[in-house]
């Protein structure tokens, strides 16, 4: 199969994942897809902060099939690199993969450049490597580099425009999360073409630069690298702070223009600046060490607001005990294994997905077959598996409810870390009044 060709095996793979995609997240919301050209050379460049889930983003979220370039460590073995081969996969060669392997990356830009003469999509990541943060990393050459040899070959004929995709995820690793995949309006390599060919070097570095400008304004981009940990905390406290309900979009909006807020005020005011981000990293501290989230603080916790809370977990735990246990050998179980055995955070939500795909249907079809054989009826069987992924994604949600009041009891019963807690995070935010006005 070669990678520009139409696969009728990719698309119908996608619709399967792209439900259990949908099935995990909370929202998804998508905006820009008008941005995407019909029958145009496109090479899809988004930021890289989760592993193999920004190209599950990327590729389940619109109809095309894109050709993604991926580094080259992560095609071990022949089986995975089948797979990969299929799902539109190709390697790059770095440094560190060993000087002999540099040159096989001719071939690699050989089939980008196909790719992109039959009017198909690429997709590449610009930053090379992904970042676990909400920050956008330097751009690498490869974009630009692989643009300007296609439209160079073709007296920049082909039309070659580059979407800028922000991937925004409101956590990396729990279930039921938000992600919103904005498509960018598209660079044009055509308004580059005299700068190239007066000085190649001049218009790489220009059109990067554009491509990163762009990228950073459609997600979350938090410049600091000391005080990340302090950004993220206050974005959360301000957010959580809001009484009024903002869809997606408008929280990314909101979060954009806080961060902004903030860094402009540390600039400013450094001393004031390093007091409230020692502040904000004890109060980090403190809610780490009791198992507790910002949000348990947010809202005033009474006890009748606990009391009816509780009564609504009685009455939800039979809907939440058929959901989860009827996916807990494909969902659950391999979840916490994978958490426990993988130390490095960055590729457990990718892991679990690849595990989920495989495991999920496999475990279902296994229930339906039992149910079927001990009830005699097809039907009944049939209505069986119909449920399971109503009440699996009802379990999802309870299970967020029931962390939440869990950490409100633990809130309403109070004590002197509770109250410790409660006067800093008070002091915090009357310094965010102070900042945003």
């Amino acid at each position: 199969m070669k990678h520009e060709k139409y696969s009728f095996g990719y698309d119908l793979l996608r619709v399967y994942t792209r439900f259990l995609h949908r099935l995990i997240h909370r929202r998804i919301t998508i905006n820009g897809l008008k941005n995407i050209p019909k029958n145009a050379p496109v090479i899809f460049a988004p930021n890289h902060q989760n592993a193999l889930m920004d190209a599950m983003a990327v590729l389940l979220s619109s109809q095309q099939q894109p050709t993604w370039l991926a580094r080259a460590d992560i095609f071990s073995g022949k089986i995975i690199s089948r797979i990969l081969f299929f799902l539109k996969m190709s390697p790059v060669y770095r440094i560190r993969d060993g000087k002999d392997n540099l040159e096989k990356n001719d071939g690699v830009f050989e089939l980008a450049i196909r790719v992109l003469k039959n009017n198909k999509s690429l997709a590449v990541f610009p930053e090379g490597q992904h970042s676990f943060k909400r920050q956008s990393l330097a751009h690498k050459k490869a974009v630009p580099r692989i643009a300007f040899m296609a439209e160079d070959r073709e007296n920049f004929e082909l039309g070659i425009q580059i979407i800028p995709i922000g991937l925004y995820y409101s956590h990396y690793n729990k279930y039921n999360r938000d992600l919103i995949v904005n498509f960018g309006e598209p660079v044009l390599l055509k308004d580059y073409a005299e700068e190239y060919r007066n000085n190649p070097t001049a218009a790489t570095i220009a059109l990067r630069k554009k491509i990163y400008a762009k990228l950073i304004s459609l997600t979350i981009h938090i410049k600091s690298k000391t005080h990340y940990e302090d950004y993220e905390m206050l974005r959360e406290i301000a957010g959580n702070n809001n009484a009024k309900s903002l869809n997606p979009n408008e929280q990314l909006k909101r979060d954009q223009e806080f961060i902004a807020q903030v860094e402009a005020w540390e600039e400013k005011n450094p001393e004031d600046a390093a007091e409230l981000f020692g502040r904000t990293t004890k109060y980090q501290n403190l809610l780490s060490k009791l198992k507790l989230s910002d949000r348990a603080f947010s809202g005033k916790t009474t006890f009748g607001k606990t009391i009816f809370n509780a009564f609504l977990a009685g009455l939800t735990l039979p809907v939440f005990l058929y959901g989860w246990l009827n996916f807990f050998l494909g969902f659950y179980l391999p979840s916490v294994l994978i958490r426990k055995n993988i130390k490095d955070k960055v590729f457990w939500a990718t892991v679990e997905f690849v595990a989920w795909i495989i495991l999920i249907p496999l475990f279902l079809l296994i229930q339906w077959g039992v149910v079927w054989l001990i009830s005699g009826s097809f039907i009944i069987s049939a209505v069986y598996l119909l449920t399971l992924p109503v009440f699996g994604k009802l379990a999802l949600n309870i299970n967020d409810f029931y962390i939440s009041l869990k950490h409100q009891i633990r809130v309403l019963n109070g004590g002197q870390k509770i109250n410790q807690i409660k006067t800093l995070r008070k002091s915090i935010v009357s310094f965010i009044g102070n900042i945003t006005g």
